[in-house]
């Protein structure tokens, strides 16, 4: 319950895979759907099975589960803290799809920190709101989550809507961790075609290196990247043509997300692209892992 009160959203087989073995073992998956069926009858966890409607017929959608408030309760009085997205609205087919995309790209990179050694990195998730001021539901979206940024009004207004962003730390040519990259990662299902490019004038202004507004996110961040993830090689090469002549192309990062397993290869493989096609690692070096302090 703690992982999915942290990570906001979970599907049976991500949580299976986490905390009850191998998946690919029909036993030990149906035992997990059975742990996790009896934790949403209990009300701590809550079960969402969803179908879309398609003109050839209704499609089901993977089992996702959200830690209720009830269950936010119990870990809070078992462990001290409480976690910190439990499910707060209901969700749509579309949102409950494009969340577990992201979940899925944000286990990856924390499992790759893992894999070698180091600690998770911090993440502030789409849906983050401030908690250090008073919020009212009328208040524009910039003023209730954390994540969203606009700069100018009517037409001329940019917005900065990233699906989720962390600060990761780079290893230098030594392979001493040094550099800190806020990366901003944007969630690719292939259902927008070419207005993404749409997205490029806000994440150019919040990655520019003149202003560095990025630091209101992490004030400690040497530089900034976008972290385009999508399900697709032919998606990755169009969107890669869609942004290229576009300011701050050069801040972007792309990649297929069934290249980022099995870690730690989404921080030190070459599966991430810029726009004109060269591969690269996150970490050039990879960095050795450090003793535990006394």
């Amino acid at each position: 319950m703690t992982d999915t009160g942290e990570l906001g959203i979970a599907d049976t087989l991500l949580l299976c895979l986490r905390h009850f073995g191998d998946a690919a073992q029909a036993s030990i998956l149906r035992y997990s759907q059975r742990r996790l069926r009896t934790l949403a009858l209990s009300g701590l966890l809550e079960c969402n099975k969803l179908a879309v409607n398609y003109s050839n017929g209704i499609k089901k959608l993977p089992t996702a589960f959200r830690l209720t408030e009830t269950g936010a309760d119990l870990v809070e009085h078992i462990r001290g803290i409480r976690p910190r997205r439990p499910a707060k609205s209901e969700i749509s087919p579309i949102t409950l799809m494009h969340r577990l995309a992201v979940v899925k790209t944000r286990v990856a990179i924390d499992d790759a920190h893992v894999a070698l050694g180091l600690p998770k990195p911090p993440w502030i998730m789409e849906a983050d709101q401030y908690e250090d001021r008073e919020i009212k539901l009328a208040d524009p979206a910039e003023r209730r989550f954390i994540l969203r940024e606009s700069w100018g009004s009517g037409p001329s207004r940019i917005s900065a809507c990233p699906d989720a962003s962390t600060l990761l730390t780079v290893p230098d040519e030594t392979g001493e961790p040094r550099w800190l990259l806020a990366a901003y990662l944007e969630q690719d299902l292939s259902t927008e075609g070419s207005a993404v490019a749409n997205k490029a004038a806000g994440y150019a202004k919040l990655l520019d290196s003149a202003t560095n507004h990025y630091r209101r996110h992490w004030p400690h961040a040497h530089f900034a990247r976008v972290l385009f993830v999508c399900p697709s090689q032919k998606r990755l090469e169009n969107v890669a043509r869609l942004i290229v002549e576009l300011p701050g192309s050069e801040n972007w990062r792309l990649a297929v997300n069934t290249a980022l397993l099995p870690p730690p290869a989404a921080l030190t493989e070459p599966v991430w692209h810029d726009v004109h096609g060269n591969a690269m690692p996150i970490f050039p070096v990879v960095p050795a892992p450090r003793e535990p302090a006394p």
